[in-house]
């Protein structure tokens, strides 16, 4: 109900209303501060809820009409059919461990594989939600696994605890040293994942919502440009 009537109030003046969305923590570091200025600029009578969170939560918000999109890291071909996903750009996964794990000498995943690993995934579905990150490796997912909803958690475990997390590229740069995180050149290729818009298929976009995806798809060019 409260979709339908942001829908009819949109519709009559174009400049009110209300829009949710979830965001990665990369994404909100990087490119979202631009998108935002420039809907603001342009709608600031609209109401917006931000969330942070990871894929797993923001599908389940988008399933039950909680957020009208979300901006997430989508391993290609993995999206269920009920979502559709705008490409934004690509971001390259990379292995991150404490400066002193002891096995920061491993070249390998598979030196790695019997290590205990934090990821992001949904508990319901247990080590099967984090399979799309290691099939593309032709690997299994590890055994040992701490499943989490949140960047920020699995930085700082992964910085004080002899865990091993894989994080986007953009947290190499903004985040690694401030946590006493080192990045661990591998010799696999690991997936390259892209940073979308995720809607659940079918949902009617509001107006806001609509304008809102535009700004995010001009700062995300903007970004991108050399």
């Amino acid at each position: 109900m409260q979709r339908a009537r942001d829908e009819i109030a949109q519709i009559r003046d174009g400049a009110t209303g209300s829009v949710s969305l979830a965001v990665s923590a990369s994404f909100a570091l990087t490119v979202l501060p631009a998108a935002f200025k420039d809907f603001h600029r342009r709608l600031p009578a609209v109401e917006v809820q931000f969330s942070e969170a990871v894929l797993p939560w923001m599908l389940a918000r988008l399933r039950d009409g909680y957020l009208d999109f979300a901006v997430a890291h989508v391993v290609p071909g993995t999206l269920d059919p009920q979502f559709e996903a705008l490409e934004l750009f690509p971001v390259q996964l990379v292995v991150g461990m404490r400066n002193r794990h002891p096995l920061r000498g491993a070249r390998s995943l598979l030196d790695l594989y019997d290590a205990e690993w934090i990821l992001p995934g949904d508990d319901h579905r247990g080590r099967d939600s984090v399979a799309p990150l290691f099939t593309p490796l032709g690997l299994p997912p590890p055994a040992r696994i701490i499943q989490g909803q949140s960047v920020t958690v699995a930085l700082a475990l992964v910085g004080n605890m002899d865990l091993i997390g894989l994080f986007v590229e953009p947290l190499l740069k903004l985040t690694f040293k401030r946590h006493g995180i080192r990045r661990v050149e591998v010799e696999e290729h690991l997936p390259m994942l892209n940073v979308c818009v995720v809607r659940r298929r079918g949902q009617p976009t509001t107006p806001a919502a609509q304008h809102f995806i535009e700004c995010i798809q001009r700062a995300s060019l903007a970004a991108a440009a050399p």
